[in-house]
This record gives C-alpha cells, sequence and structure tokens, in this order.
C-alpha cells in the first residue's frame, strides 16, 4: 500500500525534512497589496517582516483553492493508493474543510484521508512524521489515520512572543493592550489547545530570560514527554541560545531527536520576529 502525504505550508518543516521523508508542501497564500504570494516561495517572512514594519499592518492570509488541491490529488492518486492531507487547525482556516470538499467534489474521498491538525507550525510536524513512521512499517491508511488522529490531543503546543505589535494588527490583541505590553514588556506564552489558543502566562522582562523561564516551566512536562523527538521553532534570526535549548534537551531530557525550524510566512505575519517556541508529544 502507497500513501503519499500532503500539508499546507504552515507545517513549517525545513527543507531537509521534507527531501528526507518525500512530503509534498503545498504553499498557503500571503495577500500584500491586493497581489498573492506563495508561502516560501516567492515570499520570506523577512519580506514580511520589513512590509509589516513600515506600513504598521499585517497581511492577509488566504488557504489553498480547489484548483490546486485537485491537481495535486490527481497527481499523486496516478501512483499512490491514498492521500493523507494534513492542514493547519481548521478554527485558523478553511483549509481542511476544503481538502475534504474538493475530494468529496473528484469523487475521491475514499482515497484522500484529510486530518486537521488542530494545531499549528511544527506541532503539525509531530503528526507527520509520526504518520511517516507507521507508513514505513507498512500500516495501512485507517491505521495510520487512527494513531495520527489519537496523536493530536497529546501534544503540547506551545510558544512565546518577542513584541505584540503583530497580534495587535492581526486583531489578536487591542491597542490598549500592546500599548501597556510593551510598556512593562510583557511577553505573553500562548498554548494551542484543540485548535484555540490562549495566553496562559505573562513574562517580563527582555527576551532571554523570557526564553529560559518559558523552557523551565516545562520541565515537569519535558521529564515526561515521548523522547522520540521535539521541535524547537523560532521566527525571524537564529539565536544562540537554540543551540544551547537543543543540547540541553538532547543530554538532560534525552530526546532522540531535536528538529530546529523556522517559522514560515503564514506563523511570522501573525506572531512576528523573535518568537520561540518548543513542540512535543506527551506519552
Amino acid at each position: 500500500m502507497k500513501i503519499k502525504i500532503i500539508a499546507d505550508s504552515s507545517c513549517d518543516l525545513s527543507p531537509e525534512i521534507i527531501k528526507k521523508y518525500d512530503i509534498e508542501v503545498l504553499p498557503l497564500h500571503i495577500i500584500i497589496d491586493n497581489k498573492s504570494y506563495d508561502d516560501g516561495v516567492d515570499i520570506t517572512p523577512d519580506d514580511i517582516f520589513r512590509w509589516c514594519d513600515e506600513h504598521k499592518a499585517c497581511p492577509g492570509t488566504a488557504g489553498l483553492s480547489p484548483y490546486e488541491l485537485g491537481e495535486a490529488y490527481k497527481k499523486y492518486l496516478m501512483t499512490y493508493d491514498y492521500i493523507l492531507c494534513f492542514s493547519v487547525a481548521s478554527t485558523l482556516s478553511g483549509t481542511y474543510n476544503m481538502m475534504r470538499a474538493t475530494a468529496r467534489d473528484l469523487n475521491m474521498i475514499d482515497k484522500v484521508y484529510c486530518i486537521n491538525s488542530k494545531n499549528l507550525c511544527s506541532a503539525i510536524g509531530l503528526q507527520i512524521l509520526k504518520a511517516k513512521e507507521l507508513i514505513a512499517k507498512g500500516k495501512d491508511i485507517e491505521y495510520v489515520y487512527k494513531k495520527v488522529r489519537d496523536l493530536r490531543s497529546k501534544i503540547s503546543s506551545s510558544f512565546v512572543v518577542d513584541t505584540l505589535d503583530y497580534l495587535n494588527r492581526g486583531g489578536r490583541c487591542s491597542d490598549t493592550v500592546r500599548l501597556m505590553g510593551t510598556a512593562l514588556k510583557i511577553h505573553p506564552k500562548i498554548v494551542v489547545e484543540d485548535g484555540n489558543m490562549r495566553v496562559a502566562k505573562k513574562y517580563r522582562g527582555n527576551m532571554k530570560r523570557v526564553r529560559s523561564e518559558y523552557v523551565a516551566d516545562l520541565h515537569e512536562s519535558l521529564k515526561k514527554a515521548d523522547k522520540e523527538r521535539i521541535f524547537v521553532s523560532y521566527s525571524g534570526e537564529y539565536i544562540g541560545y537554540i543551540d544551547e535549548v537543543k543540547e540541553m534537551l538532547l543530554k538532560e531530557y534525552r530526546f532522540k531527536e531535536v528538529l530546529v525550524t523556522r517559522a514560515g510566512c503564514v506563523i511570522s505575519s501573525h506572531c512576528g520576529p523573535g518568537t520561540f517556541a518548543l513542540f512535543f508529544a506527551e506519552k
């Protein structure tokens, strides 16, 4: 049984991982000045940061079209028995619903299995790599589909942001909150649960201190985590602290694999530069 994995670009997997595991990533779209750009293809997160700071605004984003999905389905069902599709949380985008609707309209619903990740960024990557492991072991599509869906509720997904400007521009925090938060050097920890985001804690101080406190707060969860892999994700410039955290996760917490990924255009346009995240699964 041959199964192809397709994901939208919000999974933020690195080019190396995409190539290694033969994953088809379809780019979501960034809308700037009434022009559409493909995430990671003809626009980069750095382009977005420059535009946002210059215009003091947040770009629009758009999901995948029926045509884009249909072409991918037709292409891969010529050589694969099934397709397993992953999307960003349906609470954040219409991509999941479009994946299912397109498969239904093309009479491929029995061949295209769609998973609403109920998450974002590399938390989706955790689900994708689990699926690849099961496929490599020869598991059938129904088994893989069920196991990945079961995994969703076990994923610890959180991040801390450096600036409130991007959340404010995207309508996720008010002008008052942004002004007060900036003045008090507040950096919220945002947790994703069942596709919904909430502020779990508010750190104060510079981001170097905040990142350390954030990781320290996850100590008990990291000790009890599934040690197979963990993602360290960031937006904007690469910082040396990532190397320190990677070393600690390997040696102190004994993760078998620590994967570092940079947030793509869609995620970056909403969280801004300097965001730092850990994504892992609980046992």
